[in-house]
């Protein structure tokens, strides 16, 4: 596709301007750009850019396939391949279209293939995507897209309105190749552009290729949709069998203790991790140096430190012997500046990231995938692991946009490709030795492709941070069905007042908890907080992690957060909100106050008599018991910061 850059005086930045127009959107904005040029360059340059242009489009390729709510293009220089489109509706609302590519010979995917359509904007106010984070308004045309891979987030965006209403959601089915798509407000007709483009990096060569976009405007709400899509994904991407202790808390020694780690303190925080609820431990990097400044540069042979570890299979048997399941962390590409294993594969490496001071191999040969596996086999096998943290998978890319080169010993043309394939052998061969096998992955690369290998998807890294760490948690959860979503590491300050302490678990409480704070040196309500609300969370993990989940209002960072079966509801309201309760009151109404605030305000829409109200403090003293009946419409319960109040019928 032909770009050219003008400078777009009313926001002071250049601006990348794609003239082979196949959409009315990308006409109109081409003719208005044309007609700025004109009168700062004159006819001449114009006259020229429209031959450049018709040449182009003389030899690019252009369809156009009707759903009954959009018509969707695709434009691009398609090379060798032939190229068609088809739709299929699946219910209204609801259809599927389909891209597939056919060349005689095997040739490289052609680069910037794009499907394109336009949404109306009609009562959308925010939009969704796995890695937006904190930025949820809408963006403009010419703004930033979101990439996706095999190890980056999902190809997947919805629109929806204030209430959480689905607008328009679409999805694409290659989990695995690098994408990116776009959602961005066109300004002359307020309409969204939406683009999927594809093959900018990693264009393997290949004779076939086939894609699904599902295009879904049903009225429902966001939640259910990216559900829908979680299910539509699992037809194409199988998800690993989660373990019953991969649902259940776990302590990590990373911000306990980072790199200063040794047997006698991990088997200390071992012992009150059991007391508090914690079935596993994760140890974290620094088991396999003695040099607690280093960064990366240790890593890749993956030897026990005997210094900080004198007999590591007897820790993990004292371990053991608590009722505990051991993982440990790998940090699955790296070959460290001063590992054996740098100088072994030191021209199979995809670069070197002097910053971290380790080189990253290259999956695309085989014997790399082969040490690598090879590695963490021995790990299991000699010290009875039950889990691997593999860390790190989301650096296995290329450093730049080239094309994708095979040859010289390599069996993928494609990164991606070859990730998938390691990471596969490793569930295959590791679970020969473990049935039972846990594998974390840490958010970014939790796609639905990475599902098929792991079976715990942890937030990325957002030390004492509760805020990000709810926010990180939902997230992940709406895509991610049955494999286990464990929050990031919880830690905070000895010196917090117990009630904002509790908040660091209240906001992870629909996911799994994993404790990471020095336990011995916290006082004692803190201790007394830990104990209440890991029985808490065992107690109805059953709703928190099964029950349906409905999170609130994506666009202000989910305030309000419930799970229910036909039984209990549990609410945890992290905002100055009401809490709507509709006509369908379970027998057991639970909710958590993590506002920051006291007190909790609810609007019933019907009354609710005869109820026992139990409202109890962050370290569960119970403040109030009684009976209650309450009437339709709004009603203020005296809650306590990190309280919870339970209403039973």
């Amino acid at each position: 596709m032909s770009v050219f850059t003008c400078f777009h005086a009313a926001r002071g930045r250049q601006r990348k301007h794609y003239v082979s127009a196949t959409t009315p959107c990308d006409v109109l904005e081409t003719m208005l750009t044309l007609q700025r040029f004109a009168k700062k360059a004159g006819k001449f340059f114009v006259a020229l850019l429209a031959l450049v242009w018709a040449s182009h489009n003389a030899s690019a390729q252009r369809q156009v396939v009707q759903t009954p709510t959009h018509a969707v293009y695709l434009y691009g220089d398609m090379r060798s391949f032939k190229a068609t489109l088809t739709t299929t509706p699946i219910e209204l609302g609801l259809d599927i279209v389909r891209l597939t590519l056919e060349s005689p010979t095997p040739d490289t995917l052609p680069a910037g293939l794009t499907l394109a359509f336009s949404h109306p904007i009609i009562d959308v106010q925010s939009n969704w995507h796995a890695s937006m984070m904190f930025s949820r308004h809408l963006r403009i045309t010419w703004q930033e897209g979101f990439y996706s891979s095999a190890t980056h987030h999902a190809p997947l965006m919805i629109a929806h309105n204030a209430n959480g209403d689905n607008k328009l959601t679409f999805a694409c089915s290659d989990a695995v190749s690098p994408i990116t798509t776009r959602m961005g407000v066109n300004e002359e007709t307020s309409s969204l552009d939406c683009k999927i483009e594809l093959f900018w990096r990693d264009r393997a060569p290949k004779k076939n290729y086939a894609l699904d976009l599902r295009l879904d405007t049903r009225p429902k709400k966001f939640y259910q949709t990216l559900d829908d899509c979680r299910k539509w994904y699992e037809t194409f991407y199988p998800p690993m069998p989660v373990p019953k202790v991969g649902r259940l808390p776990m302590y990590s020694s990373w911000y306990s203790f980072h790199k200063a780690l040794n047997a006698d303190t991990l088997l200390l925080q071992c012992k009150i991790a059991k007391e508090f609820g914690c079935d596993a431990v994760i140890i974290d990097d620094g088991w396999q140096t003695a040099d607690a400044r280093s960064i990366y540069e240790d890593c890749g042979d993956w030897e026990i430190n005997p210094t900080m570890f004198p007999d590591f299979k007897q820790t993990v048997a004292e371990i053991h012997k608590l009722d505990m399941k051991v993982l440990l962390w790998y940090a699955v590409p790296f070959a460290g500046l001063r590992s054996r294993a740098a100088q072994t594969f030191k021209e199979k490496i995809l670069y070197t990231d002097w910053g971290l001071r380790t080189h990253v191999l290259d999956p695309r040969f085989a014997d790399v995938r082969e040490y690598i596996i090879g590695r963490l086999e021995d790990g299991v096998r000699r010290y009875d692991l039950d889990g691997l943290k593999l860390d790190f998978v989301d650096m296995l890319r290329l450093p730049d946009l080239a094309a994708t080169s095979a040859g010289g010993g390599r069996d993928f043309d494609s990164v991606e490709e070859a990730t998938v394939k390691l990471m596969s052998d490793i569930r295959t061969r590791l679970e020969t030795l473990k049935p039972d096998l846990m594998i974390e992955f840490r958010q970014a690369y939790i796609s639905p492709a990475m599902r098929t290998s792991g079976n715990l998807f942890r937030a990325g890294d957002c030390a004492n941070d509760a805020l990000e760490n709810r926010v990180r948690t939902t997230d992940i959860r709406l895509l991610s069905g049955g494999t286990a979503v464990h929050s990031d590491m919880l830690t905070w300050n000895a010196n917090e007042p117990v009630e904002i302490a509790a908040e660091q678990i209240l906001n992870v409480l629909f996911a799994v908890p994993q404790l990471s704070t020095r336990f011995e040196k916290i006082p004692t309500a803190h201790v007394q907080m830990i104990r209440y609300w890991m029985t808490f969370w065992r107690t109805h993990r059953d709703v928190l992690l099964n029950g349906d989940f409905q999170p609130q209002h994506p666009e202000l960072n989910y305030p309000i957060v419930a799970a229910a079966n036909k039984t209990k509801r549990i609410v945890a309201l992290y905002a100055d909100m009401v809490v709507d309760i509709d006509k369908d009151v379970p027998k057991t109404l639970i909710i958590v106050n993590a506002s920051h605030r006291k007190g909790v305000v609810l609007e019933l829409e019907a009354k609710l008599n005869g109820c026992t109200m139990e409202v109890l403090d962050c370290m569960g003293n119970l403040l109030r018991k009684e009976k209650r009946n309450f009437g339709k419409g709004v009603h203020r319960i005296d809650v306590p910061v990190s309280g919870v109040v339970q209403l039973t019928k």
